[in-house]
């Protein structure tokens, strides 16, 4: 007699391969897909910082990279402060808004560049004081266990990338 179908051995020994390829294939997917979003936010940022120093010099003027509402998770805006208040102005001309880094990554800089970029129109970096300005942005995903990113702006203006902890 000829048999047909599967025994509740076989089908359970199914159950345990499958469940133990999706084990270890879940996390590796979650990580890949927090590095997605986490280089998409970098490129985003530094296509935002590249900009506005190509303004500042294009327009032979400074031209100010202002983060938005207290934070630059929520987004920015490539301006020039015509009255140099380092605030947007009914005044100011603004050239883009963006909006913040999309899914859970969250957006800091330290204190230089805490609240902006501001590039004059040699292509250095100045605070509104007039002194140099260099700190960093570090880009993060929200749950904090994996690696993050930090945009490093040095006093000439140029910008380099490094691999931070997030923890």
């Amino acid at each position: 007699m000829k048999q047909q179908g599967y025994t509740l051995i076989e089908c359970m020994v199914a159950l345990v391969i499958i469940s133990v390829v999706l084990g270890l294939a879940v996390p590796s997917f979650n990580q890949m897909l927090h590095k997605q979003a986490l280089d998409a936010a970098r490129m985003k940022l530094v296509s935002a910082i590249k900009m506005t120093r190509q303004e500042a010099v294009y327009r032979n003027r400074a031209v100010t990279l202002l983060q938005r509402n207290g934070d630059w998770s929520n987004g920015w805006t490539t301006m020039v402060d015509l009255d140099g208040n380092g605030t947007l102005d009914t005044t100011d001309i603004v050239i883009r808004q963006q909006a913040g880094p999309e899914g859970d990554i969250t957006l800091s800089g330290n204190t230089p560049v805490s609240n902006y970029i501001r590039y004059m129109p040699d292509g250095t970096a100045r605070l509104y004081s007039g002194a140099f300005q260099a700190g960093t942005l570090t880009l993060c995903h929200a749950t904090g266990n994996s690696q993050g990113i930090k945009l490093v702006l040095s006093s000439g203006g140029r910008l380099r990338q490094e691999l931070t902890n997030c923890r």
